[in-house]
């Protein structure tokens, strides 16, 4: 399996660039965005100290100040 990933801020121009290259390239590739690929994951690899949401703090939180 082939992946391309664009990294970039908000507006920099990725979905744009993952449309042309959906056109200019030979085979097929998909165009998913971070939050569709996270949305996907089991809740347990989302949330809580193990999930990629953070390094939780020892009350469960992400470990930021206020939390």
């Amino acid at each position: 399996m082939n992946v391309i990933v664009l990294d970039g801020g908000s507006g920099s121009g990725k979905s744009s660039i993952a449309r042309r290259l959906q056109e200019l390239l030979p085979e097929p590739w998909l165009h998913l965005g971070t939050d569709t690929l996270v949305d996907a994951l089991p809740p347990r690899l989302r949330e809580g100290a193990e999930g990629i949401g953070g390094i939780g703090g020892p009350d469960g939180g992400s470990g930021a100040a206020g939390d």
